[in-house]
């Protein structure tokens, strides 16, 4: 019986578990942050996105200068939404961007305002 036992559990420890971002490619996730300029914002969307984006970051994709700085001023765009969720992903999005995108000083005006903002959630994300 202990032997049965132990030999399932083995099998169990060699079986994969899939990756959560598995089959996730840097071409398809730069054509979704398209949605980042839509009129109507959809913030599920957007955050799913933007993790999708992080989370290629995080694995050592990279990204050319003229793809970076793009998807920087596209992200930076969603700093119109009120979703504090969506917000703070955006900031972590534009310290992350921030490296490989060419003018990006243009965003420091927007996190100085939330910096200086009334909202406290604002405040607190953007520092």
């Amino acid at each position: 019986i202990f032997f049965r036992l132990g030999m399932n559990l083995n099998l169990r420890d060699e079986e994969e578990e899939p990756l959560p971002f598995e089959g996730i490619d840097k071409a398809t996730t730069l054509h979704e942050s398209k949605a980042f300029n839509q009129s109507t914002l959809d913030a599920k969307k957007c955050k799913s996105t933007l993790i999708k984006v992080l989370y290629l970051l995080a694995m050592g994709e990279t990204f050319a200068a003229t793809e970076a700085t793009e998807l920087f001023f596209n992200t930076t765009k969603l700093l119109q939404s009120q979703d504090v969720s969506l917000r703070r992903l955006v900031y972590i999005m534009v310290k992350e961007l921030s490296t490989c995108a060419e003018h990006v000083f243009v965003a420091s005006n927007t996190l100085c305002k939330d910096m200086n903002s009334t909202n406290d959630m604002y405040k607190a994300n953007s520092i």
